[in-house]
């Protein structure tokens, strides 16, 4: 895998009189830059300066656009044309094929679920900007089942309610819907993960890539036997997970602890452009809501020079409640949750009382729960490359 140097990370200041920087090739591969968006006026690697009002403004837009792009139950109170919520049974795709009562949500031309109001997770979503639906009708004008059939798969979403005339009304509000949106009809392509399409909110890069802010999370289910058997063994659905680091010249990259490099950082393009995404099963997109600080930011800095080359280290003494803790940035190594761990302290979200060796992939899923200090892990978004 290719890694980027230290050099590509930290930014250093033009010796230019006029402080203007020209974005050539050369100048490019040799700029260094900073999370926190910092020019240096000396040599030495983590010299700091005050923001400038440019880079103040593009901290602060990012963690705006974080905070509204958070998904929550209050996204959705407000009602407007073909806008709709409620309770409707659903039949579940199980052998038994049963009903259950379930509250949806309707709106930006996506149908959510939920088991009742101000659930955090979701049971389920259809995107109709992604899928190519269609809506059928049992024994309208007074129906009594409503069917949502997605061109590509054999399962459709199969709805009632006690109330004909409810039930009509979100057929009609279902319709304008799927009539305003841009279905895309990808057929094989929808069931490229090999999973229930609809039991996951799904991105495309693009999205990702202009919403990614640093401290995001991106958890992983790869692929191969050892892969299950480390699933199996810790009861969790993800296998890897990662830290997310935005720079100031747009690059994306990951901080990560791997078996092959240690701990190291990875540019999102390369991890593209060499292919690496095609053999993971998912690549699923946690957001992180929390006030990013200059202060908090220069912090993570001066964490991630400490750590950068340090080896990967697991076992299984080392993951028991009493083996020796050690602040963030002392670890002699470190496996991959235990990195986004110790950089979470350093960002002052996960409490220091929590065992940064204790926390396995699985425990950044949406599922377990994790609690934070002033700060929200937004629902799992599964990034789909065919979108």
């Amino acid at each position: 895998m290719y890694i980027i140097t230290k050099n590509d990370f930290y930014f250093e200041s033009s010796s230019s009189d006029s402080g203007e920087e020209y974005e050539t090739e050369n100048n490019l591969k040799s700029k260094k830059s900073s999370l926190c968006s910092i020019s240096t006026s000396d040599k030495s690697i983590g010299a700091l300066q005050r923001l400038s009002s440019e880079q103040k403004i593009f901290v602060e837009s990012k963690t705006m656009e974080l905070s509204e792009g958070h998904f929550n139950e209050k996204k959705f109170t407000s009602s407007g044309p073909d806008e709709k919520s409620g309770w409707l049974k659903k039949q579940s795709d199980n052998i038994l094929k049963n009903w259950s009562w379930r509250y949806f949500i309707l709106k930006d031309c996506k149908l959510c679920y939920y088991r009742k109001p101000g659930d955090s997770k979701l049971s389920g979503v259809l995107n109709f900007t992604q899928v190519s639906a269609t809506l059928k009708i049992y024994n309208a004008p007074r129906p009594t089942m409503l069917s949502i059939i997605v061109k590509g798969l054999t399962y459709s979403l199969n709805l009632k309610s006690d109330s004909p005339n409810e039930l009509q009304d979100w057929a009609n509000n279902i319709q304008k819907q799927i009539d305003n949106s841009c279905g895309k009809i990808k057929e094989i392509a929808l069931m490229s993960f090999g999973e229930k399409l609809w039991k996951h909110e799904r991105i495309s890069e693009y999205f990702f890539k202009t919403s990614a802010g640093t401290g995001d999370l991106l958890l992983f289910r790869s692929k191969g036997l050892n892969s299950k058997i480390q699933r199996g063994l810790t009861g969790g659905k993800y296998d890897h997970v990662a830290l997310i680091l935005c720079y100031s010249s747009g690059k994306i990259c990951l901080l990560e602890a791997t078996h092959s490099t240690g701990v190291d950082i990875l540019d999102w393009d390369d991890f593209i452009g060499l292919g690496f995404h095609l053999g993971v099963e998912r690549i699923v997109y946690r957001s992180l809501k929390f006030e990013r600080t200059i202060e908090k930011l220069e912090k993570l800095e001066e964490f991630i020079k400490r750590v950068e080359g340090k080896a990967y280290g697991l076992s299984m003494k080392k993951l028991l409640p009493y083996f020796t803790k050690a602040n963030p940035g002392d670890e002699s190594d470190f496996f991959c949750s235990e990195l986004v761990a110790s950089a979470y302290k350093v960002l002052e979200i996960l409490p220091l009382t929590v065992a940064s060796n204790t926390l396995l992939p699985g425990n950044f899923s949406e599922d377990k729960g994790l609690s934070l200090l002033n700060a929200e892990l937004g629902h799992e978004q599964v990034i789909d490359f065919d979108l």
